[in-house]
């Protein structure tokens, strides 16, 4: 039975997951119906006062796009270390659209959980102004996207980018601009205007984008 992550926020992007997993390099894009993306995971490291995207089974008509990738049991485990403080899961064959030519009927994918229930508010854990969103996270994970979008045309013509925007909950106007000086070491990303384009037309307020502030 192969075994597959699936990721919906910065494994997305080819660079950042290779440093976790330099064989990852075939992915395929899929979007899995009755989960939730959003702006609500916190990760419990020291000088990391970011909110970062988590994932939560939902009980409604959500869905979440993403890739998955193969994994062996070794790559699996440093996968674990990478997220800690979420739970993984496995995710029914059913509940899984592919973007790609790839046959799951003898796959098993996980996915990196949220420890918030279904149905649970989640506006508590939402940006804040001690955690707030990071631009150079965005970043990675839109980036991410634009490439699936160039690999895949299924996905392109799915709106791979443009929908991780719509269907991620918690944006709002704790978001800093960090480009410059990276609170995660992160690279400069090229695609900077394409992704700032895309945030104005697909943010769920719009207004969202002029209140971006710089530290």
């Amino acid at each position: 039975m192969k075994q597959f992550v699936f990721g919906y926020g910065s494994l997305i992007e080819r660079a950042s997951r290779v440093r976790t997993t330099p064989e990852a390099t075939e992915v395929h894009p899929i979007v899995i119906h009755g989960y939730q993306r959003g702006w609500y995971a916190h990760v419990n490291v020291p000088g990391l006062t970011t909110t970062f995207l988590g994932c939560r089974r939902s009980d409604g008509p959500e869905s979440v796009n993403g890739i998955m990738y193969e994994v062996t049991a070794a790559q699996l485990a440093r996968i674990d270390v990478r997220e800690a403080g979420y739970l993984r899961a496995e995710i029914s064959p059913e509940a899984i659209d592919v973007l790609s030519d790839v046959d799951l009927s003898e796959a098993i994918v996980y996915v990196y959980l949220s420890d918030i229930p279904a149905g649970q508010d989640l506006s508590p854990f939402f940006p804040s102004p001690e955690a707030p969103i990071v631009q150079s996270y965005v970043d990675i994970c839109l980036n991410g996207c634009l490439e699936i979008e160039e690999l895949f045309p299924a996905a392109r013509d799915y709106g791979f980018a443009a929908n991780f925007i719509r269907s991620t909950v918690g944006w709002n106007g704790y978001w800093v601009n960090d480009r410059i000086y990276p609170r995660r070491p992160f690279i400069h990303c090229p695609n900077a205007y394409r992704i700032d384009q895309l945030l104005q037309d697909h943010l769920p307020d719009p207004s969202l984008f002029n209140l971006i502030y710089f530290e």
